[in-house]
């Protein structure tokens, strides 16, 4: 009787071990890399809207603005986050148009925004990148490159 006891105890114990560890593991979560990236033309109200986001994230140095939204020709956006998911649970499909427009107006820490346009002969880059928290934090342009290109080409 104290062996089926015994054994009762610990089937019971064994029992109740694997339930916790059965939710801790469905509780982990899955970290993952999504890029996005989606061309805009020129005349487009979507290139519109990307430079609107650029005017309202513009950078001034000695009273001039770093790039100029204004001469954008069509425009590339690059979007990188990281998605977090419970193990197991199905992602939301991508939107195969690319990054949501208007661009978003926070982050998390480490997503990065790179929008590219060729106008002009001149190919303009803006490379920002999400300091701070989902709730609180800023869009930091970290890079922004001024391209000349003798001779001037367009994107295709």
């Amino acid at each position: 009787m104290i062996k089926t006891a015994n054994f009762l105890a610990l089937l019971l114990f064994g029992t109740l071990a694997f339930g916790f560890a059965g939710k801790a593991a469905a509780t982990s979560h899955i970290k993952s890399t999504v890029t996005t990236e989606a061309t805009y033309l020129a005349s487009s109200d979507q290139a519109r809207q990307v430079k609107e986001w650029l005017l309202q994230h513009a950078v001034y140095v000695n009273g001039a603005m770093v790039g100029d939204p204004n001469k954008l020709g069509n425009v590339q956006v690059i979007h990188s986050y990281t998605s977090r998911s419970a193990a197991g649970s199905m992602q939301q499909p991508m939107d195969i148009n690319g990054p949501p427009v208007s661009l978003p107006l926070s982050g998390n820490p480490g997503d990065v925004i790179s929008i590219t346009s060729t106008s002009g002969g001149v190919t303009q880059t803006w490379t920002y990148t999400w300091v701070g928290n989902p709730t609180m934090g800023n869009w930091h342009l970290t890079k922004y490159t001024y391209e000349e290109n003798n001779p001037p080409t367009e994107p295709k």
